[in-house]
């Protein structure tokens, strides 16, 4: 099931606006703009569709859902967090990821793009994600509905 897809929905708009904010001002950017145009414009799209903007597919096993302490306090932050070879990635559990029953050991894949830059003051890297989906997994630890 499609969690989000920034194609065809607004889940990351805000996000987004961020991203194409800090292209428009940051002078070393520029070569960005010139090369791919702002991201989610159709001219930024078509070198996605073509393989000339990397795009990178996660998948993993959730492994937490709920509440689990933040790293930098003891408050509860509410989460969902799958792993990736080896490697934690968590969302806050809000919008697209609280509407589903999404559960430990359910499949979530996750496409991502990786906009860079380097500043005057070293590199910076904004994540963008593409598209999330999830994938049930039964008791049996099998996918009710074939990938």
């Amino acid at each position: 099931m499609i969690l989000f897809d920034i194609r065809h929905d607004d889940s990351h708009a805000g996000y987004i606006n961020v991203v194409n904010r800090f292209l428009d001002t940051e002078p070393t950017a520029g070569w960005y703009l010139a090369q791919f145009g702002h991201v989610g414009s159709p001219q930024w799209w078509s070198y996605a569709d073509r393989g000339e903007i990397s795009v990178e597919v996660l998948t993993g096993l959730v492994s937490i859902v709920g509440d689990r302490p933040e790293p930098w306090s003891d408050e509860p932050e509410d989460i969902i967090e799958f792993v990736v070879g080896g490697q934690a990635i968590a969302y806050d559990r809000v919008d697209y990821w609280a509407a589903h029953p999404i559960r430990v050991g359910d499949r979530i894949t996750l496409n991502r793009t990786k906009v860079e830059a380097h500043t005057p003051t070293g590199p910076i890297t904004w994540l963008v994600d593409l598209r999330a989906e999830w994938d049930a997994v039964t008791p049996s630890g099998t996918s009710p509905v074939a990938p």
